[in-house]
């Protein structure tokens, strides 16, 4: 069986948002409230007394129907990019989450979107790699639908 890889957002990424790059709604990311969000640079939630900054985010290169947007977090302050290719403590802590197909042209692949519990993430993503036409996955948040992490072969 090949192996997965967990791709979150880019440290160079982060270090922008943190240094005030504006984001996808052109506004500059801002203290978040709320307590165990998770960040998308480390995979991992984030502590009750740490500092986060919501922004919004479009994990895909260019605006197109199916390019979604919404609220992300990242930690306020430097976190260890998630370098594993193991399952991501913040897809392990919950119970559901959403997983879905996209093709080389980052099109959702009819089919592959599902709500599933997250001990069986690695063989739903393993049986969606069986097609072909399947370049890379998205995890997200079953109550929320906001983007999680990228999943490829390898």
């Amino acid at each position: 069986m090949q192996t997965l890889r967990y791709i979150p957002i880019t440290t160079e990424e982060v270090t922008a948002y943190r240094q005030g790059k504006l984001d996808y709604n052109q506004q500059i990311p801002e203290p978040a409230d709320g307590t165990g969000s998770p960040c998308r640079h480390c995979l991992n939630d984030i502590a009750n007394d740490e500092t986060s900054l919501l922004l919004g985010y479009r994990p895909f290169p260019r605006p197109d129907p199916y390019a979604e947007s919404g609220p992300i977090f990242i930690h306020a302050t430097n976190c260890e990019y998630y370098a594993h290719r193991s399952v991501p403590a913040i897809i392990k802590d919950r119970e559901q989450i959403i997983i879905r197909g996209y093709d080389k042209n980052n099109r959702i692949i009819e089919g592959t979107g599902k709500v599933i519990n997250t001990e069986s993430v690695e063989s739903e993503a393993h049986k969606l790699f069986t097609d072909d036409r399947v370049d890379y996955l998205h995890i997200r948040s079953v109550t929320n639908n906001c983007y999680f992490c990228r999943v490829e072969r390898g």
